[in-house]
């Protein structure tokens, strides 16, 4: 993760991660990683892909799951540390 522009630590509800972020050339919106402090990047781990929902994933809107999702997903990733990938893009 040597490209990552920033990182930073990131203590969440769901535990602690280090939030890194990734230039996007095209779109000019940076993608994020969010990785979990217990993460073993050597092995095998979850890995969840999440697309940007504002709706969603800020507002809760009961329009889609987004936020739903994007919740089931910390939480997986608190007891079966893996990584998060949240792209800056509308689903």
């Amino acid at each position: 993760m040597s490209d990552a522009r920033v990182k930073t630590n990131l203590p969440t509800a769901f535990g602690d991660f280090t939030i890194y972020a990734f230039e996007d050339s095209r779109e000019g919106q940076p993608h994020l990683a969010l990785v979990h402090k217990d993460c073993d990047i050597s092995t095998t781990v979850p890995i969840r892909l999440h697309s940007e929902c504002l709706t969603g994933d800020v507002f809760k809107s009961k329009r889609c799951d987004c936020g739903e999702q994007l919740e089931l997903s910390m939480r997986y990733l608190s007891t079966h540390p893996g990584i998060l990938i949240y792209l800056r893009q509308e689903g």
